[in-house]
């Protein structure tokens, strides 16, 4: 419990930042509320109940269960969830109904230690519920915010607003340089925009970065280097969207300021596929009008790396196959790669 001394502290410390400033302590608070709200209102959407916090409750409840290996009862749910057992049984007959929970056996009678059998559904409600959690989570928007800039529409700039979470959490961006090899972040872009049912191609071209004091060209004509072809690889994605996470060469020397990974709309324009504005007059600009004679061998060279690579991003997100459920002889047994949200193109 806070004491007068405590709270009269923090009252003091929050009138030394007024809200309308910003200031780093204010902004974790507000980025956590911003997380929470977004929860409240994914389980008001998705879960069947009055009350979307025990709704939410319930969700955890039964998921502590199936995750740990154990077969959840109705009476260890709802003292889990906190929740009066009359209540827990409305849940379970409303989550029946909307099939996350298989029907019990008619001679079943309806006691504390009923088991409970949730389904394949609950199991992709529950990989939602996660992928929302980690989207929102109080730390993404800021480093997001640095390292990504993305001017897609949705539902699509969620989509890529994830991937890049999702690289980064992996390592392929920073830890493995990854993002320095454009050609390799290209492929890893297409396989797992595939994964979850996009279309999706790899393109050689070339990126402009057009500053106020000059042109930044990454990939043309007669600049190669020792060791590297002078062509740049990214993404195009259902022939909506240029998506580049292989900036790490651009931020050598005088543009170690650049982000990590930029998306803009295709918008072909003779040989532009998109322009993408960065403030402060600066933009980049992606075209195909060009490609380095040894971009297909570039790209084979990294085909064992990106199907090891792709698999292991398969098997962390559940891709190709729902988690199995507690009892399945599946359980701990790795995933394939297919899609679980939409097959490969």
């Amino acid at each position: 419990m806070a004491t007068a001394g405590s709270r009269a502290a923090a009252s003091t410390r929050h009138a030394r930042h007024p809200p309308h400033q910003s200031n780093p302590h204010i902004d974790r608070i507000a980025q956590q509320l911003r997380c929470e709200a977004a929860l409240r209102d994914w389980a008001a959407r998705q879960l069947p109940g009055d009350d979307p916090l025990a709704a939410r409750a319930w969700l955890l409840a039964l998921a502590a269960d199936v995750i740990a290996g154990r077969v959840p009862t109705l009476g260890g749910a709802a003292q889990a969830a906190g929740l009066p057992i009359a209540a827990a049984q409305a849940l379970c007959s409303r989550w029946r109904t909307a099939g996350l929970l298989a029907a019990p056996p008619q001679a079943a009678p309806i006691t504390n230690d009923l088991p409970l059998a949730p389904t394949t559904a609950f199991m992709a409600l529950l990989d939602d519920y996660v992928d929302q959690a980690e989207h929102w989570a109080a730390p993404r928007l800021p480093q997001r915010t640095a390292h990504l800039v993305c001017r897609l529409p949705q539902p699509l700039a969620g989509h890529v607003e994830t991937w890049f979470d999702r690289f980064e959490d992996l390592g392929w961006i920073h830890e493995h340089h990854a993002g320095a090899m454009c050609f390799l972040m290209a492929l890893l872009l297409r396989e797992v925009a595939r994964l979850h049912g996009h279309a999706a191609r790899v393109v050689s071209g070339c990126l402009d970065l057009d500053w106020p004091d000059r042109i930044y060209s990454i990939g043309g004509p007669a600049l190669d280097e020792p060791g590297a072809i002078a062509g740049h690889a990214f993404c195009v994605v259902d022939e909506a969207a240029v998506v580049d996470f292989g900036l790490g060469v651009a931020r050598r020397g005088p543009l170690r300021a650049m982000y990590w990974g930029l998306a803009a709309p295709l918008r072909r324009a003779g040989g532009v596929l998109a322009e993408l504005p960065l403030g402060d007059r600066r933009r980049a600009i992606w075209r195909d009008d060009w490609r380095h004679p040894a971009s297909q061998a570039e790209f084979a060279k990294y085909g064992a790396a990106v199907q090891r690579l792709v698999a292991h991003y398969a098997r962390r997100y559940a891709l190709g196959a729902p988690l199995p459920l507690a009892g399945d002889p599946r359980r701990g047994a790795a995933p394939g790669a297919g899609g679980r949200r939409g097959a490969a193109a």
